[in-house]
């Protein structure tokens, strides 16, 4: 039998961040929040009126916590984590299989373009699937290339059906993806 010596005093300098995907707790509601506050106010500059993201609606209150608390404590929410920090996370609306709905999907602004949303999406497709969902839809702002050219490189297609969000006073597309 062969022997494997490591050389310990090589990597005693190495970090390791382990990257964690899993579902939310209570503990997160607030982190969650100020994720998507903070994104929104960030990414969609340009594509929805300041006015409305500046308004109160895109506040951090302890009313959106507690509302994010309702979806979490039903385990519709998962967050990626990496060295214990929140980087985003993904929320399902409820759903009846064989279909569920992506409701909100946010990676914090500094933390986009870095694998963190394809690996959570990535997850949450393969847990949704053993579960016995076929389909996954959501929409996304029509005129956000950003968001659009990532579910499309996802696999994901358009489905043709819009929706109007008369408070942001922007158009939203469908998308969805077997799985």
């Amino acid at each position: 039998m062969k022997k494997l010596f490591i050389n310990l005093d090589k990597y005693t300098q190495m970090r390791v961040n382990v990257l964690l995907i899993r579902k939310a707790t209570l503990r997160d509601a607030e982190k969650i929040v100020q994720i998507h506050v903070t994104t929104w106010k960030i990414s969609y500059r340009g594509y929805i009126k300041d006015s409305i993201l500046d308004s109160s609606h895109f506040d951090v209150s302890e009313k959106r916590i507690e509302k994010m608390k309702i979806p979490v404590e039903k385990g519709l929410v998962f967050v990626v984590e990496e060295a214990g920090e929140i980087k985003g996370f993904l929320g399902l609306d409820d759903f009846k299989i064989p279909l569920a709905e992506i409701k909100v999907f946010y990676i914090s602004p500094q933390s986009q373009h870095k694998g963190y949303g394809k690996k959570l999406l990535d997850t949450v497709k393969a847990d949704l699937k053993s579960q016995g969902v076929q389909k996954i839809n959501l929409f996304t702002l029509k005129n956000y290339p950003v968001s659009n050219q990532f579910y499309q490189k996802q696999g994901f297609c358009q489905t043709g059906r819009e929706e109007f969000l008369a408070w942001a006073n922007v158009w939203c597309h469908e998308y969805e993806i077997e799985l």
